[in-house]
């Protein structure tokens, strides 16, 4: 009988400890994994949404919020500016491009961003397209949407569908039936939270405000002053939630930002130092998740040592008959190292293939709730290299009370001869 095929047989017969103590290990393993696939991937995700523009520029308030809100859809809107002041921007020559943005309503909790063609362009010519439509057309009119990919997958809408929008993200709170919005297109994927997005232009989110009583502060977000259907408000006083600047050069920033931030009630914050204070706040959960890991991994330890243990007296017995009928001690060790590497490679790959699973389950409740698409699971070299310490942590993990069974039995067979 082969080594391979007697160790085959060992754990085939002890199959309750040995399924115990693999399922121990690939939990831990996959904890592990998941945890060092997630983070990587949310950093990645964040330091991508955080390249498209330099500034934004918004009502003064929280700058996290401002950038949240803005470029992510992940907080509310701090207020409102005034349109004029995108203008300005527009022509000022030191900005690459200027992108309004009017925040504040949404359907079915799918939030609805008015903005201008200029959004899905290029920042200059010549330079890689940013989104492509998988069907239909660009919005030109008031009323009219372009869909993420998420958003019409989440709402199941298509083009040509219709509907009417909500006041702010309460599913129950007001509808604006002065307009019905018609898709005219769908976007392809981007893995960011225009994903998760409806796209009209600010002409529509001025038209369901229009009839709005203008609000007693700045909190409500960017409702127009009141006018009359005849008389529809002037550009002047129309107004964004924000504007997304991409200067001409990087130099030009601290300019435009001073000036931004002298203008009553605005301020312009710097996207990457806002995302870098959002990651050092990741950076100090993932430490805590760390933490907690390396003690699920400690308990998961235990388990498997205590496991190995309590099948002692099983295994005591089976080792001293194979030395009582002749089996040396050097194919016993063997076994026991064999069982032990074949238990750990066992536990630590099926730890990634839940590991994989867990990463499915996690993107798709990403895409749904913010858009993000995270990274797929790849075995990368920080992967390898985490699933080889943890195969060698393994490994003499559950060596030790197999050699501790294997010393006690060598003693033991030595007093008897």
């Amino acid at each position: 009988m082969t080594l391979w095929k007697f160790t085959l047989l060992s754990m085939r017969g002890r199959w309750a400890t040995t399924a115990i103590t693999a399922i121990s290990m690939m939990v831990a393993s996959a904890l592990v994994f998941t945890i060092l696939i997630l983070s990587n991937g949310l950093d990645e995700t964040i330091k991508r949404q955080s390249a498209t523009y330099d500034l934004v520029a918004g009502a003064e308030g929280s700058s996290m919020q401002l950038v949240l809100s803005s470029l992510m859809r992940m907080d509310v809107p701090l207020g409102n500016i005034s349109y004029e002041l995108y203008e300005k921007m527009q022509q000022d020559k030191r900005v690459l491009q200027a992108v309004p943005v009017a925040l504040g309503d949404s359907y079915l909790g799918v939030p609805i961003v008015g903005t201008t063609k200029a959004y899905f362009q290029p920042y200059r010519a010549g330079m890689k397209t940013r989104f492509q439509l998988v069907g239909g057309n660009w919005f030109h009119q008031e009323g009219e949407v372009v869909l993420g990919s998420e958003a019409a997958r989440t709402l199941k809408l298509q083009v040509g569908d219709t509907f009417y929008s909500n006041h702010g993200t309460d599913l129950s709170s007001e509808v604006h039936d002065q307009l019905q919005h018609q898709v005219v297109g769908i976007l392809r994927p981007t893995g960011n939270a225009d994903d998760l997005t409806v796209f009209t232009t600010l002409e529509s989110v001025w038209h369901v405000h229009e009839h709005q009583e203008e609000p007693s502060s700045t909190t409500d977000t960017h409702t127009a002053p009141e006018t009359t259907p005849e008389e529809p408000a002037s550009e002047h006083e129309r107004e964004i939630t924000a504007i997304l600047i991409k200067p001409e050069q990087l130099g030009y920033a601290p300019q435009l930002k001073s000036e931004l931030d002298a203008a009553e009630g605005v301020q312009a914050v710097y996207t990457v130092q806002t995302f870098r204070k959002l990651l050092a706040n990741l950076d100090w959960g993932k430490q805590l998740v760390y933490v907690l890991s390396g003690i699920s991994i400690a308990l998961a330890g235990i388990l498997v040592i205590l496991t190995m243990l309590n099948a002692h007296e099983r295994r005591r017995s089976e080792t001293s008959v194979l030395r009582a009928i002749g089996v040396s001690k050097r194919v016993i060790l063997q076994c026991l190292i064999l069982e032990t590497l074949l238990i750990t490679v066992i536990g630590t790959a099926g730890g990634g293939i839940v590991s994989f699973l867990l990463m499915l389950g996690i993107d798709v409740y990403s895409k749904s709730q913010f858009g993000l698409s995270l990274p797929p699971w790849t075995l990368n070299p920080a992967m390898l290299r985490s699933a080889g310490m943890f195969m060698l942590l393994g490994f003499f993990i559950a060596l030790i009370p197999m050699m501790v069974t294997y010393r006690q039995i060598q003693g033991r067979f030595r007093s008897i001869h």
